[in-house]
């Protein structure tokens, strides 16, 4: 792990991802890894790799393997244009309390695999929809049978032909922080000219079949499945935790060998 995270190269600055359709302005504060590394990272914590992700975005001198680290992960979904017509409509209560009664089936089939059933526990975060940057901003709080929380945050920024997906995920207790650190990738997340929400042409560009909506509810069927999007994070936060768990063991063996050791010299 310290090897792994010592050939680690973070980026800052502007960087171009999605083909170019978008840009992220990364601040000295936060650190950027290409799909390359940020695959790496996924390994390590016991996923496989995702030819969906861009890269992943971490905060400066918080390590990817320590116990209360956090990264957000990015892809990006060109399945044609949302329309955000059902903004002012969304009942957000009514919209959990719709994601909460499908969590049998998911949890079903999660037991069948050999991992622990999910529960959205409900919103850290309210969903929030910014029209004039067209920003849709979510947080979830997801408990597994043990009581261990996890936190979901999600980002959506629509563009002309798809939409760009950060998603960050946390322990449960790291909410204040996460939030904090989110309100900013918030601004740092855009679409290119040409690419943007506002260059939609209506007689040329694919209308997707989604909207606001929808793009809450697919991000909650994901995570209670141990998720990111379309299959992304498959138990991101229980393998990060495992990943944690067993180098604060190899750290405790070796407090364990090397304080015998002294006695033993002593």
């Amino acid at each position: 792990m310290i090897e792994l995270e010592q050939s680690l190269t973070y980026e800052h600055g502007d960087i171009s991802v999605a083909n170019g359709k978008a840009t992220l302005h990364i601040p000295e504060t936060y650190g950027f890894l290409d799909k390359t590394e940020a695959n790496k990272v996924l390994m390590a914590w016991g996923n496989p790799d995702s030819p969906q992700v861009l890269g992943a975005i971490f905060p400066v001198g918080n390590s990817p393997f320590g116990e209360n680290s956090w990264g957000a992960f990015l892809q990006y979904e060109q399945d044609g244009h949302v329309s955000d017509d059902d903004a002012q409509s969304i009942n957000y209560d009514d919209l959990l309390k719709e994601m909460q009664a499908g969590e049998e089936a998911d949890n079903k089939a999660r037991k069948q695999a050999g991992f622990s059933a999910l529960h959205l526990s409900g919103w850290a975060e309210p969903p929030h929809y910014d029209m004039a940057s067209r920003k849709l901003h979510w947080a979830k709080m997801i408990v597994d049978d043990q009581k261990q929380s996890t936190l979901n945050y999600d980002i959506r920024v629509l563009g002309r032909e798809g939409v760009l997906s950060v998603e960050a995920v946390a322990p449960g207790d790291q909410l204040p922080t996460v939030k904090a650190w989110m309100a900013d990738l918030i601004t740092v997340v855009e679409f290119t000219p040409g690419n943007r929400y506002e260059d939609f042409n209506s007689s040329t560009d694919q209308v997707a079949t989604v909207g606001l909506a929808a793009l809450i509810t697919g991000g909650a069927v994901a995570a209670t499945k141990g998720g990111f999007l379309k299959g992304l994070l498959a138990m991101l936060i229980a393998g990060k935790k495992a990943v944690v768990a067993v180098v604060a063991l190899a750290i405790g063996a070796l407090k364990s060998l090397f304080s015998g050791k002294k006695s033993e010299d002593q």
